[in-house]
């Protein structure tokens, strides 16, 4: 605790020219960490081949359509999913809209456009 008071004191005095003449009470501690960490690896889409629903679902959008259910990793880049449709995976599910379009990317993104 000295030397915090010690610290604090002579930044102050550097700061601002004088000395405080109360104790210090300390309200807030603000800690900054840097750490290494590694960087994520993305697995490339694939590139043949063609995407075919795995199965068809009744969804609600204006109204009940039947909608293709794809699996994402079937999905390979640039082929046009159109909606309604529904990309799943193990942690989403993409729905895609009546009138929009889903493209999977160079990047194993999924871009849509309406």
């Amino acid at each position: 605790m000295s030397d915090i008071e010690r610290v604090f004191n002579d930044r102050h005095y550097a700061t601002y020219g004088f000395k405080l003449s109360r104790p210090i009470e300390v309200v807030t501690i603000r800690v900054f960490a840097v750490i290494t960490r590694v960087k994520p690896r993305f697995r490339a889409p694939r590139t043949e081949g063609e995407a075919r629903p795995r199965s068809f679902r009744r969804v609600f959008f204006d109204d009940w359509v039947e909608a293709p259910i794809y699996w994402r990793d079937d999905v390979p880049m640039n082929q046009a999913i159109e909606g309604p449709a529904i990309i799943e995976e193990y942690g989403s599910t993409i729905i895609i809209p009546p009138g929009w379009k889903a493209l999977v990317g160079n990047h194993g993104e999924v871009r849509m456009n309406h």
